[in-house]
C-alpha cells in the first residue's frame, strides 16, 4: 500500500507540473502577442480603429491577468534584474500552488 501511495503521489505531482508548464507557456505567448499588437496600435492613425484596438487591449490585458492571478512563482532568491525590455515583457513562470499532498485515494 505504501508503494501505491508513493506512485500515486508521484503521478499527481507530474500531472500538475505539466499543467504549470502549460500555463506558463500560454502566458508567455499571450504576453508576446499583446506586445506586438500594442506596437502595431501605436502606428495606427487616431480614429475608430485605434480606439477599438486599444479597447481590445484592455480586455486582453485583463484576461492575461486573470490567467495568472491564481499562480505564484516558486520561493527562491530573485536574481537582480537588468530591467531590460525582455525582463518586463515576459511573465514570471506560472506556478499553481499545489497542495502539500495529493488528494486521498478513493
Amino acid at each position: 500500500m505504501q508503494e501505491a501511495r508513493a506512485t500515486y503521489a508521484h503521478a499527481y505531482r507530474v500531472k500538475h507540473l505539466g499543467e504549470q508548464a502549460d500555463a506558463w507557456y500560454q502566458a508567455s505567448r499571450l504576453t508576446e502577442y499583446l506586445a506586438a499588437v500594442r506596437d502595431h496600435a501605436t502606428s495606427l492613425p487616431p480614429g475608430q480603429e485605434q480606439t477599438e484596438v486599444e479597447a481590445w487591449l484592455v480586455f486582453a490585458d485583463a484576461h492575461l491577468h486573470h490567467l495568472t492571478e491564481s499562480v505564484s512563482a516558486p520561493k527562491h532568491k530573485r536574481r537582480k534584474s537588468g530591467n531590460t525590455a525582455a525582463d518586463r515583457r515576459l511573465p514570471k513562470p506560472a506556478i499553481r500552488r499545489m497542495p502539500v499532498a495529493p488528494p486521498p485515494l478513493t
